[in-house]
């Protein structure tokens, strides 16, 4: 349950699903799609084999795949927000704002994402009198996405020292972006060979279909004759 709790959380979804419901939940479609595979089972078809043993895996395995999805889609979009918010941070925090009130600022003019949820409860927690980098700590338990770790990491050792993390802030930006932007060419260069699979299953045939049928047309019509 407790693990549950957890991917739950790292989700965004603690406010959607407790963790007794997903759970149950998980168990409900786990006894439904078993019924259903072992009735395509019992049928007795080889299809219907296949298709029973299909349901019977998707029944355990589909809600945790699903979660892992979710909280793999939720990891993403935190991860591009971040550099924005950095520099945002960092030109109010260089003009002279304390963290709180550049916080404050950059949630009311920034549309509602992740990273702007995990940001405004932070934000709640240190005007109820939490410490910053209790609060910090707890969005990197909760969220733990490796770039907002690294960012925390710092912040709370610069609160710790008592450093100015105007500059901070900046270099963390800047780090933060040319990692998406080392990841985005990554991508890329990776785009050629995943077209390869498509290019043979879907686009070669056609073509040799296109290039071989007429030559097999004329080769079965001299034979007819």
């Amino acid at each position: 349950m407790e693990h549950a709790d957890q991917r739950l959380i790292m989700a965004g979804l603690q406010q959607t699903y407790t963790p007794e419901e997903f759970v149950g939940l998980r168990m409900i479609t786990g006894i439904v799609l078993s019924i259903s595979g072992a009735a395509l089972l019992i049928i007795g078809t080889r299809t219907s084999a296949f298709a029973g043993v299909i349901f019977m895996a998707a029944a355990w395995l589909y809600p945790a795949m699903w979660l892992r999805g979710v909280i793999k889609i939720r990891h993403k979009e935190i991860q591009k927000a971040l550099p924005n918010v950095l520099d945002l941070l960092t030109l109010s925090v260089e003009a002279g704002r304390d963290f709180l009130t550049a916080l404050k600022d950059i949630l009311q003019n920034r549309e509602t994402d992740p990273l702007g949820e995990e940001l405004e409860q932070v934000f709640r927690e240190v005007q109820l009198g939490k410490q910053r980098r209790n609060a910090l700590q707890a969005m990197a338990d909760r969220v733990r996405q490796p770039d907002l770790n690294t960012v925390v990491e710092t912040l709370v050792q610069a609160d710790s020292l008592g450093v100015s993390i105007g500059h901070i802030l900046r270099v963390l930006g800047d780090q933060m972006r040319q990692k998406r932007f080392s990841i985005a060419e990554k991508t890329a260069n990776e785009s050629p060979v995943k077209l390869l699979f498509p290019l043979f299953i879907f686009i070669f045939p056609a073509v040799l279909i296109i290039m071989l049928g007429p030559i097999l047309l004329k080769a079965l019509e001299q034979n007819a004759f």
